[in-house]
C-alpha cells in the first residue's frame, strides 16, 4: 500500500503543472457571469415640484411639501397600508409568494432596493436597483402611482385648508401638475464581481482539482513503464539481490542538509 501511495504522490509532483487546468472552469464561469446582465436599475420620473403638497398617511387632513417626503423615504416605501396592497398586487402577478411572512419579506426588499430622489427641482425619480427586472418594474410602477395619488390628495387638502384658513401661510402657489412619465426606464448592468459568485466559483475549483487528481491517477496507473526494482524482478522472474541508489538524488539531499 505504501508503494502505491508513494507512486501516486510522485506522479502528482511530476505532473503538478496539470493543476493549472483546474483554473479553467472557474475562470470560464466568472467570464460568462461578468459578460451577462445580472443587475438592473429601473426608474420612473414623476413631474412634481419640491413645494408640491403631499398627503400624510398618519392624518386624514394634514399634508406637507414634497421636500419633506424626500427626507423620510423609508416612511413612503414601507407604509403598512401600502405594503398590504402591494403584496396583493405582486401575488396576483405571480411575483411574490403569499404567506404569513410575505409583508415582512417585502418590506426588506423595498427598504433595500428602492430609492426616492429629485434630480432637479421639478422631477422626482423613483428607482429600483436589484437583480429581478419584473419585480423592479412592478415596484417602481406601484410607488410612482402612489406618489401621484398622494400629491393629488395633498393638493386637495391644501385647497380645502386655504378655503378654511384664508390667512394661512400655505398658499396655492404650491399648485402644479403632477404626473408620471409614459414609460419605465430599464438600465441593465454588468457586474465584474458579486459575492454570490464565490460559492459556485469555489465549487467549480474543487471539482476541477478532483478531476485533475483523478486524471493523474489514471495516467499513472495506465503507464506501462516500470516504477520500481521489484516490478522489474517480477517481470523477469529473477530474484532481486539489491539495487544502486540514485546518486544524483542523494547528492542533492546531502547539499540541502549542508545548507544553513
Amino acid at each position: 500500500m505504501g508503494f502505491f501511495v508513494k507512486r501516486y504522490v510522485s506522479a502528482v509532483s511530476a505532473r503538478r503543472a496539470w493543476f493549472l487546468l483546474a483554473l479553467i472552469p472557474p475562470l470560464v464561469y466568472l467570464a460568462l457571469a461578468a459578460g451577462r446582465y445580472d443587475r438592473y436599475t429601473i426608474l420612473q420620473d414623476v413631474t412634481i415640484s419640491k413645494s408640491s403638497p403631499v398627503s400624510s398617511v398618519k392624518d386624514p387632513i394634514s399634508f406637507f411639501p414634497m421636500e419633506i417626503l424626500l427626507t423620510q423615504p423609508d416612511d413612503f416605501f414601507t407604509d403598512t397600508f401600502a405594503l398590504r396592497n402591494l403584496v396583493e398586487q405582486l401575488a396576483a402577478r405571480g411575483l411574490l409568494r403569499v404567506n404569513d411572512d410575505a409583508q415582512r419579506h417585502l418590506r426588506v426588499i423595498v427598504a433595500r432596493h428602492m430609492s426616492l430622489e429629485m434630480p432637479d427641482a421639478n422631477t422626482a425619480q423613483i428607482s429600483y436597483n436589484g437583480d429581478d427586472p419584473d419585480l423592479g418594474k412592478a415596484l417602481v410602477g406601484f410607488f410612482a402611482a402612489r406618489l401621484v395619488t398622494r400629491a393629488t390628495q395633498g393638493l386637495a387638502r391644501m385647497e380645502l385648508d386655504a378655503r378654511r384658513n384664508p390667512a394661512s401661510s400655505l398658499s396655492p402657489a404650491w399648485q402644479g401638475t403632477v404626473s408620471t412619465t409614459d414609460e419605465i426606464q430599464i438600465r441593465p448592468i454588468r457586474s465584474l464581481w458579486r459575492p454570490e459568485r464565490l460559492r459556485p466559483t469555489l465549487f467549480l475549483l474543487f471539482v476541477a482539482l478532483a478531476a485533475v487528481l483523478f486524471l493523474i491517477g489514471v495516467s499513472e496507473w495506465t503507464d506501462p513503464s516500470f516504477k520500481s526494482e521489484r516490478q522489474v524482478a517480477r517481470y523477469l522472474e529473477v530474484p532481486l539481490l539489491g539495487s544502486l541508489p540514485d546518486l544524483d538524488r542523494l547528492s542533492a539531499l546531502a547539499d540541502e542538509k549542508k545548507r544553513p
